[in-house]
């Protein structure tokens, strides 16, 4: 049998009395740090002299959470016990001691390996080494006591949420607004003239571009710009304003996103430029030095990261190899991917999508046959309604040519409803009307022009500059982003369709639905490809 190792105690041992206040809400209402002190002073003073003989009393205080880990003071309470300088703590509940598991568990330890004799608290509890049930109490003590704090914390956040959603503020007040009381008791904002227009002028200039954060808070501090507490800002919390969102009239905690009920101090369009702004000075954003690296960036910026939606950061290693890296130091995502992988994945999903002469004259007369069978009821409505509109139109002129017979006879007040009710008829016939405008096959050739444009543009895409290369993407594919080690390729309306159904046939059966958006997509193609004709991209 192993011998007993025998605890190892200091010459000069102490009772340690740990007050702790923590630093957060739900903690306020216990007993102050100086109210706890002098129950400690109280209890030890009357303990046995046996136990008090060579043991003075040590009082410690710490003003923070014991949630979380890292306390200074209890940390310094641990390591004196290792050296056998504890006796024992006194407390004036166990839950001072620790809210976290961790921290309990260290603690207990001690109390079982004897480097600390006993915790006693105020109340005349002592918990002991020696006795497993004071062990067992006493780390059902610490879980109560991480339960209480947790369930507690889910509650804050919960109301935080909440508060979110119905587009109130979180935290403190930002510069520029002051809360006021309405006479129902609500607090709500209201815009600090002096300050607001010293703010709208700092996004003026931090809109231009050319002013450095640190320009920025020389401007600050020569306009007077200070915090609530009055002192200078700082180059960091000069940032963080810049960056609020609250300014520009959002609402925004934990993935909720809001439009605020406060007053913005500057438009989207401002807060959008300041940020553009802001990121073009990053120094951990891929830009070479030598311009004509870039040439080397196959997807340039468009690339986004799946977990964070940053653009993927391009750089080259070993002065041969390029890779797509996501460098968001928040989230340190990990994504990425060397080129050659994801062009030759690109030029798969762009290759999917050629239709040759014949196939786009089939395709032509398909959608012709199918708009010809959808917009045959339509027309059918359009004479009857063409109809009812005339008849309408002729009774009006009617009416109104007895007005003057019905004036003699004393029932013209009749006759002005008859009229007003019949224009009222016409009215709604003439939207209806409306609404059923023939667009006529002008859409269909727009589909035919997508697949004329895309095979044009990919030349682009794998043989054009770089500047012609990024505006092609662009027109062709609503997002790029990666999967792994996948390219997830969004091509737009029609392209998607066909990319979609792969070589099956079905898949131009649902384009008569979504017009507006090839509309919308041979714009953007259309436009690009006159930049590259006329030179512009060079």
């Amino acid at each position: 049998m192993p011998r007993k190792r025998r605890r190892h105690q200091a010459r000069d041992q102490f009772w340690i009395g740990y007050c702790r206040k923590s630093s957060e809400s739900e903690d306020r209402q216990v007993f102050t740090l100086q109210d706890q002190a002098a129950l400690i002073r109280d209890y030890y003073e009357g303990l046995p002299p046996q136990e008090r003989l060579s043991r003075p009393l040590r009082l410690v205080e710490e003003a923070q959470s014991a949630y979380r880990l890292g306390r200074p003071v209890f940390g310094n309470i641990l390591q004196m016990a290792a050296r056998g300088s504890v006796h024992g703590v006194i407390v004036v509940h166990p839950n001072r001691v620790s809210r976290n598991h961790s921290d309990s568990g260290a603690f207990v330890q001690r109390l079982v390996d004897g480097q600390i004799s006993c915790l006693d608290t105020t109340s005349g509890k002592r918990y002991t080494g020696a006795d497993s049930n004071d062990i067992f109490m006493l780390t059902l003590e610490g879980a109560m006591s991480w339960k209480d704090s947790r369930d507690k914390g889910d509650r804050i956040l919960q109301a935080m949420r909440s508060r979110a959603a119905e587009r109130k503020n979180m935290g403190p007040v930002p510069i520029g607004y002051r809360s006021v009381y309405r006479p129902d008791g609500e607090r709500e904002l209201e815009v600090e003239p002096e300050r607001a227009a010293l703010v709208r002028r700092l996004f003026d200039l931090a809109a231009t571009g050319t002013y450095s954060v640190q320009g920025l808070t020389a401007e600050a501090s020569r306009m007077g710009l200070r915090t609530r507490l009055g002192k200078s800002i700082q180059k960091s919390g000069l940032h963080l304003l810049l960056r609020n969102p609250f300014f520009k009239g959002e609402v925004r905690f934990d993935g909720i996103v809001a439009k605020g009920t406060h007053e913005p101090l500057v438009t989207e369009a401002v807060w959008e430029r300041v940020q553009r702004a802001l990121f073009g000075r990053r120094t951990d954003a891929g830009r070479p030095k030598d311009l004509s690296v870039r040439e080397l960036f196959f997807f340039g910026n468009l690339l986004r990261c799946p977990k964070c939606g940053r653009s993927l950061c391009p750089y080259r290693a070993k002065g041969r190899y390029v890779y797509y890296e996501c460098k968001n130091t928040t989230t340190h995502c990990g994504v990425c991917v060397a080129q050659p992988v994801l062009i030759e994945q690109l030029r798969a999903g762009l290759g999917a999508v050629l239709l040759g002469e014949e196939a786009l004259g089939g395709l032509r007369t398909r959608l012709l046959e199918s708009h010809a069978k959808k917009s045959a009821g339509e027309a059918d409505d359009r004479r009857i309604l063409t109809a009812e509109y005339e008849r309408t139109q002729r009774e009006i002129g009617e009416v109104f040519a007895r007005r003057g017979e019905a004036a003699a006879l004393g029932v013209q007040d009749a006759v002005d409803l008859r009229l007003e009710d019949l224009k009222r008829r016409r009215a709604e016939l003439r939207q209806r009307l409306d609404g059923l405008h023939d667009r006529g096959a002008v859409w269909v050739e727009k589909v035919i022009r997508a697949f004329e444009l895309s095979r044009l543009l990919q030349e682009a895409i794998f043989f054009g500059s770089r500047r012609q290369r990024e505006l092609s993407l662009a027109a062709v594919a609503s997002n790029l982003s990666v999967e792994g080690k996948d390219l997830m390729l969004t091509l737009r309306t029609p392209l998607r369709q066909r990319a979609d159904t792969g070589g099956r046939l079905v898949w131009w059966r649902g384009l008569y639905d979504v017009q507006t958006e090839i509309l919308g997509t041979v714009e953007k193609m259309e436009h690009a490809f006159s930049l590259i004709q006329t030179g512009i991209l060079a």
